[in-house]
């Protein structure tokens, strides 16, 4: 919002941009950064803009499958925003229906989230 104040914020959804691949590198961090926004209060769903996720490795999967587990546990919702053909292959190939879910925008994302917490 800050860099773009033409979007809107919209209470209980945070969404969160990964800029860059997600590899065994940077998941720890990128974990670290979606716990901290999901613990706020109020906070029931995050959506990861995968856009300029370039790629993705599997550790960074399976750190992203425990991830949503654990938001899960804690009444978080984890979904996925406009990805990259490479990104969506390797979550579908991993066989995590949840994670290869991925929403065509951040506004379809966020409408999902929306309908789920009614």
């Amino acid at each position: 919002v800050e860099r773009h104040p033409e979007n809107v914020e919209v209470e209980g959804v945070k969404v969160l941009r990964v800029e860059g691949g997600l590899f065994f590198a940077n998941d720890e961090a990128v974990r670290a950064r979606v716990r901290e926004h999901a613990a706020e209060e109020g906070v029931k769903a995050i959506v990861l803009d995968a856009e300029t996720m370039a790629f993705v490795d599997v550790s960074a999967v399976r750190t992203l499958a425990e991830l949503r587990e654990d938001l899960d546990r804690a009444g978080v919702r984890l979904l996925f925003a406009r990805d990259i053909g490479l990104v969506r292959d390797v979550l579908r190939r991993a066989g995590d229906a949840e994670l290869a879910h991925i929403y065509p925008t951040i506004d379809a994302a966020v409408e999902a989230a929306l309908r789920d917490r009614a």
